[in-house]
């Protein structure tokens, strides 16, 4: 019999093994950041040209575990080879809708730090998000991402616009209108910035809990349940647990789940199946 691993937890498991446990339609939001292709010696890597069909059977698992209304949020990133890119990301956004997840949208998450790549190549100042869904019926929260106006656009909506009317005689009256802007701030664009990572944790590849943060936010309600089915040291998990989701996360590694332990308080639990 499978095992089966219980919500608010952070287990040192195989990620095709965790998500096997967790049953049909119960999850509302994935958020997760997978090994990218070949890059990390700190997991076994994927060669680029493997990498998507590496990663469907997790695809499948997480097309079965979202619920109706549930998202699935994707930061990978291309790779570099022998002087050019290899685009195994955009060959995997193909390979997800045909798969069945609807492709919703593309987040430009832009950095501060840019990496080099070579002296024949820019500097890489963003990488990608990509939303999926199993519906375009999926969970969207706007009002709880938007962000503060700025001073400019405040001063600029108190001016009443001017707007010509002509009527049927041909005579033009003049009318006036004016902004109403929303007392949360303006609508969410898809281009986000997000403080870079302390680094003070050992880990090859963090993020700042803003991240998770934006998308837990815009996807889901208190009580929902988000997972992570790459973890790493449990960011994911601990920011959604600060807002009132339930969580799960699967990691490979027992040093970074005793690091989300030790860290975040997170419940870690060490899994007796083996891959």
């Amino acid at each position: 019999m499978a095992q089966v691993f219980q919500p608010d937890s952070f287990v040192c498991v195989d990620a095709l093994i965790g998500l096997s446990s967790i049953p049909d339609n119960s999850v509302d939001l994935v958020v997760t950041s997978p090994p990218y292709a070949d890059i990390r010696n700190s997991y076994d890597g994927v060669k680029a040209s493997n990498y998507v069909e590496w990663f469907l059977p997790f695809a499948q698992q997480i097309l079965r575990v979202l619920k109706s209304t549930g998202s699935f949020i994707l930061n990978i990133d291309d790779k570099c080879e022998d002087g050019e890119r290899i685009p195994y990301s955009f060959e995997l956004v193909l390979e997800l809708r045909k798969f069945g997840f609807k492709f919703i949208d593309t987040v430009i998450w832009t950095k501060k730090n840019g990496a080099p790549k070579g002296n024949r190549r820019r500097s890489n100042y963003f990488e990608n998000i990509f939303h999926f869904a199993k519906s375009i019926d999926y969970k969207w929260l706007p009002d709880d991402i938007r962000t503060p106006y700025s001073p400019a656009s405040i001063r600029r909506a108190k001016k009443p616009i001017k707007q010509n009317v002509s009527n049927r005689e041909g005579r033009v009256t003049t009318t006036y209108k004016t902004w109403n802007l929303h007392p949360k701030g303006a609508w969410p664009t898809n281009v986000i910035t997000f403080p870079k990572d302390n680094g003070k944790t050992p880990h090859v590849a963090p993020f700042h809990p803003d991240l998770p943060k934006h998308f837990i936010l815009a996807h889901t309600e208190p009580g929902d349940l988000v997972l992570d089915p790459f973890a790493g040291r449990g960011t994911t998990l601990v920011v959604a647990h600060s807002l009132g989701r339930s969580y799960i996360g699967f990691d490979l590694k027992p040093e970074y789940v005793r690091l989300g332990e030790e860290l975040y308080g997170l419940n870690g639990v060490l899994s007796n199946v083996s891959p």
